[in-house]
């Protein structure tokens, strides 16, 4: 059902680029004017649909190299059942997590989450605190952000959700390299 209102509404995007083109170009005009309004219409009428993707992933770019990261408010000295012979931390796994269960109720992973930006795309900011239960504190946080595709993805059969920093930072430094 939703593939054949797919393709009719795609049909009549492109008549209507065609027709907008054919209006635009004249018939007076030199072949140079005619290619120019086509090549405009095309790239027109193709980043009207994408245009918010192009935008969210730009944004997203921006704010994952210059706001995401891990901050630290707060040093906190554990004792040695915490690391191991070597003097390797048993709470944080080969890619990087913490293991609540070594870290034991002392301290808290929570993750909030808040809309960064909310109007024509959609960006969130979330912010995975770990706090101290003893003394209340927030000790550090991991600030990554979370874009979800465009309009045009959401109609589509099989739809991805969304992207984060992470997925920009593995495409940019290698899925090894990174969780190293």
């Amino acid at each position: 059902m939703w593939g054949f209102g797919i393709i009719i509404a795609l049909y009549l995007y492109i008549r209507l680029a065609i027709w907008v083109g054919r209006k635009l170009a004249g018939k007076r005009e030199s072949k140079q004017w005619k290619w120019g309004v086509r090549v405009t219409v095309v790239l027109v009428f193709a980043l009207i649909p994408t245009w918010d993707a192009i935008l969210g992933r730009i944004y997203l770019n921006h704010l994952c190299s210059t706001e995401a990261g891990v901050r630290v408010y707060q040093p906190v000295e554990l004792p040695a059942e915490y690391w191991d012979v070597q003097g390797k931390s048993r709470f944080i796994s080969a890619r990087g997590i913490l293991d609540m269960a070594v870290l034991g109720s002392r301290f808290q992973l929570s993750n909030v989450s808040e809309p960064q930006i909310n109007w024509l795309i959609r960006i969130d900011k979330d912010r995975w605190q770990l706090k101290d239960n003893q003394t209340e504190k927030i000790l550090g946080e991991k600030i990554t952000f979370t874009r979800y595709f465009g309009w045009l993805n959401r109609f589509s059969p099989a739809p991805n959700v969304a992207e984060s920093c992470r997925d920009l930072w593995v495409e940019q430094y290698g899925r090894e390299v990174f969780f190293q």
